[in-house]
């Protein structure tokens, strides 16, 4: 929690997960480097998914770091109350999946770093304080958007006919990298790095680029991943579908057929959707 009177040491950065790639390397770093200089996450551990890491590959731009928190339901709920004392909670939820995000715009990050000898409360506006010095992180600059994913561990076995609008499910929280990167739906979002904060210390553990997700980037190529029957899948949204095209990707006519197929069997896809901006 963000108290008055919060004192703590500037952490140090371990990346424990050298994949030898050097422009997949210092792309991490430089991600990471962001994330432990500017300091606003609680103790825990993550995973950090999404457009971000399929970036470093496509060299495209970073709009934002997503951020997946991975634990059990009082985990997840420690460290979304941490940071919801000082910033807003947005929830989404359809039948079987809910989402809790919390946006940490990079103009908000400075004000909340950890180091600081004195960090805002809920009852100080952080935009009428002289801003500190902005940590050197080799230019790079992002918002962060954290996000705790619950899901319905009995979806795939559920009639969607069977299931009301307003019913809720959702009730297992994503504790490993595997569960994060399964509910994405295209071969394209499946990296990911997994990281834990702790004792002043952040250390990347694993970073996970499987084969499929490197060579449909590299060839450009939309491709639905296939299910695990474990996780419900997230189906790509027209809106996605459009920014990935202009971004240069591709898809044959099978993509279309499988997605349509998804769409019908899929009710996961309502009111609910990730962007792997």
């Amino acid at each position: 929690m963000f108290n008055e009177g919060f004192i703590g040491a500037k952490m140090s950065y371990f990346n424990n997960a050298i994949t030898g790639i050097n422009e997949i390397d210092n792309g991490i770093n430089t991600y990471f480097n962001f994330i432990n200089n500017s300091n606003v996450l609680p103790d825990g551990t993550y995973v950090l998914a999404g457009g971000c890491m399929r970036a470093l590959l496509d060299k495209t731009r970073v709009r934002d770091l997503d951020v997946y928190i991975l634990g059990d339901k009082d985990e997840h709920n420690r460290i979304v109350e941490d940071l919801g004392n000082t910033l807003t909670i947005q929830k989404f939820a359809n039948p079987f999946a809910s989402f809790r995000v919390v946006n940490v715009g990079a103009d908000v990050s400075k004000y909340m770093n950890r180091d600081k000898p004195k960090v805002i409360s809920i009852d100080e506006d952080p935009f009428m304080t002289p801003p500190p010095q902005w940590p050197e992180t080799d230019g790079f600059v992002a918002p962060i958007q954290l996000t705790s994913f619950a899901y319905d561990k009995d979806y795939f076995s559920r009639f969607p006919a069977e299931v009301k609008a307003d019913e809720r499910f959702a009730d297992t929280h994503v504790s490993s990298i595997k569960e994060v990167v399964n509910s994405f739906d295209l071969t394209l979002s499946k990296a990911a790095a997994e990281f834990t904060i702790g004792s002043g210390i952040l250390s990347v553990n694993t970073v996970s680029i499987p084969h499929d997700c490197l060579i449909d980037i590299c060839m450009r190529k939309l491709r639905l991943a296939t299910s695990d029957k474990v996780i419900p899948q997230q189906l790509c949204t027209i809106k996605r579908f459009h920014k990935l095209i202009k971004l240069g990707y591709d898809v044959d006519e099978g993509f279309y057929l499988e997605w349509k197929t998804r769409l019908k069997a899929n009710p996961h896809v309502l009111e609910c959707e990730y962007d792997d901006d």
